[in-house]
């Protein structure tokens, strides 16, 4: 008699970056619950993979509860690429999906884990690089708990940085330090976590971004240390490798995907490709 196969549940699996690691966890022989916003967008590829899709919206606490329902099961591998760039919603919509939503996921799917299971978060190299942040909005990051988490970081910060590219950075970081924070009872539980950070990416929305500041995302993609934009299989990869027991010492931590783009710019700070692409980001135009 065939033992069951193990479950993994991917949110953000329409395209990009999702839909790869949807593909790569297929290979390896889980049975999937892919989840997105719209789900029209899962139609294709839940049909190729035979997996089950769901419409969800992180940012909803019923959604999200209604998806943990459906998968009380038990689930093996969790992982959340869900998430807007700067340049697809405002400052707050921003925040609460790519930080509030990542925590909602993690503190509803907490409880029906299967041991030895492992949750991977999808953060950003700009996670590693958001500028000096003060304890007000420290703080902010880290309650990601009470309501209108979006509007509360936003409220904490000066008028002149309410800008929907430093909302990006701040959301990816909140996503590093939370890992952290959870790792410790994520262990408790028999769980790993860990977090991924990839850097510029030929996907959809990374050609969209890299679009809107190309100048300066070109120079720092020709100073760093593998200079060419990475893949979505590349980043797939590295967020199968962390959900499989090969990976079964690691949590609470993140694995940078960036071609070198962060090692490189600490080695050598200051230098003006890197300062501008950081500068470029940081300061994108919030939108209304």
């Amino acid at each position: 008699m065939n033992e069951p196969k193990s479950k993994a549940v991917v949110i953000g699996a329409s395209s990009g970056m999702g839909a790869a690691v949807a593909i790569r966890l297929h290979v390896a022989g889980y049975d999937l619950v892919l989840a997105d916003l719209v789900l029209d967008r899962l139609e294709d590829l839940s049909s190729r993979l035979g997996a089950e899709a769901l419409e969800v919206d992180v940012a909803s606490d019923h959604a999200v509860r209604a998806l943990t329902k459906h998968c009380e099961s038990g689930v093996d591998a969790l992982v959340i690429t869900a998430g807007l760039s700067a340049s697809m919603a405002p400052f707050e919509r921003i925040l609460d999906v790519n930080l509030g939503g990542t925590a909602r996921v993690l503190r509803e799917f907490a409880p029906i884990m299967n041991q030895g299971g492992a949750a991977v978060c999808f953060s950003s190299m700009a996670g590693h690089v958001p500028g000096p942040i003060d304890a007000a909005t420290e703080a902010a990051l880290r309650d990601t708990v009470s309501p209108a988490l979006g509007q509360r970081v936003m409220s904490a910060l000066a008028p002149e940085l309410r800008l929907t590219g430093m909302a990006y950075a701040l959301s990816k970081y909140g996503v590093l330090r939370l890992v952290e924070r959870v790792g410790a009872d994520w262990g408790r539980r028999g769980l790993r976590i860990c977090s991924v950070s990839p850097g510029i990416i030929d996907t959809p929305m990374g050609r969209l971004e890299s679009e809107a500041n190309r100048a300066t995302a070109e120079a720092a993609l020709a100073a760093a240390p593998i200079c060419r934009r990475g893949t979505a299989t590349e980043v797939a990869n590295v967020a199968a490798f962390l959900c499989s027991p090969q990976a079964s010492f690691m949590t609470a931590c993140d694995v940078l995907v960036d071609g070198g783009w962060i090692g490189a710019m600490r080695a050598a700070p200051g230098g003006a490709a890197f300062e501008g692409a950081l500068t470029a980001a940081r300061h994108k135009p919030a939108q209304h």
